[in-house]
């Protein structure tokens, strides 16, 4: 099912969120089973009635809690892990009511972590959509335990669900479900960023004074342009805004371990984001390559003939074109 089908299905959520259009979404991109039973409750209930009782909740928490409303919950189905079966499920909320969407999806996701046990997955209205969220679990940073799908990537991640949902694995079924909703950094900006933290370099600025020395041309416009550049407010893209809202709200947690969520294999877990992570870092390191000041005056000898392209060529070296 690709295409047309999955965008009219998102349409229906957008312009209608309720039991029925959620449910033929779900059932119909094969992440639930045809009528699986869900239960229409107040978050409030859910919380305080059918979430573990022995955990405590502080005032921020209850007022937030008391005013999400109407939740959908789909009954519990139970996956595989080596050492037992793993209990998972799909909860659904409208938070469109929120200005601070990411903040608020962040916030219920985490309650919801807190209050029940093993693997959740998300379906969630803001002001800009549906979102897809996932619990996450992160053996060596705790409060990293949630994940939010940017805006307008809801068919792209469907596609990649597509065949991680038929497994009944669920070391499988989380990794591709994890994977395909996390949101991925906008690497094609870091040498910007990092130009940026790094603040004005001294070594540019001589270059550009000793081409306008020796040519007799001016780099006013350049030098200007140059610091002008740091002046500008870094944008920061879906991915960092949302990890600075999971931090921000690090401190909802559960009071204690879960047991069941010790029955798969955590090791293994911790191998497999590992392993991702190194392929990551990997294509970073690639995208820093070339990036050497220690080089251009290497670069000014040899291409003293030229000083317009000169001056593109430091920009491309940093970044900056």
């Amino acid at each position: 099912m690709f295409g047309q089908a999955i965008a009219e299905l998102i349409d229906e959520l957008n312009n209608d969120f309720s039991v029925r259009h959620v449910s033929a979404f779900l059932e119909e991109v094969g992440l639930v089973a045809k009528n699986r039973r869900c239960t229409v409750i107040s978050f409030e209930k859910y919380v305080f009635l059918q979430g573990d009782s022995d955990e405590v909740y502080n005032a921020k928490e209850r007022k937030f809690i008391e005013n999400v409303g109407n939740i959908f919950v789909y009954s519990d189905f139970y996956m595989k892990t080596k050492r037992g079966d793993m209990p998972c499920r799909f909860v659904s909320v409208d938070l469109s009511q929120y200005t601070d969407g990411i903040y608020a999806a962040v916030f219920f996701m985490k309650i919801v972590i807190k209050a029940t046990g093993g693997f959740t997955a998300f379906v969630i209205k803001l002001s800009d959509g549906v979102h897809l969220g996932v619990r996450l679990f992160d053996n060596k940073e705790e409060w990293k335990n949630c994940a939010l799908s940017e805006p307008d990537k809801l068919p792209d991640i469907l596609d990649e669900l597509m065949w991680g949902s038929e497994s009944e694995n669920f070391l499988k079924y989380y990794n591709t479900f994890a994977e395909a909703v996390k949101p991925v950094a906008r690497y094609m900006d870091y040498d910007e960023m990092i130009l940026k933290k790094r603040g004005v370099q001294l070594g540019y600025i001589d270059s550009l004074f000793e081409i306008e020395h020796k040519y007799r041309q001016s780099v006013q416009t350049e030098l200007l342009r140059y610091m002008d550049f740091f002046q500008d407010k870094m944008e920061i893209d879906f991915a960092s805004i949302l990890e600075e809202v999971i931090h921000e709200l690090k401190d909802i947690s559960s009071s204690k371990v879960n047991t069941i969520e010790m029955l798969f294999e955590a090791d293994e877990l911790e191998r497999v984001t590992a392993e991702a992570e190194e392929n990551r870092n990997k294509e970073l390191e690639s995208l820093q390559e070339g990036i050497n000041p220690e080089n251009d005056y290497g670069l000014i000898k040899e291409m003293k003939d030229n000083p317009e392209e000169l001056i593109k060529r430091l920009k491309s070296i940093r970044g900056l074109i």
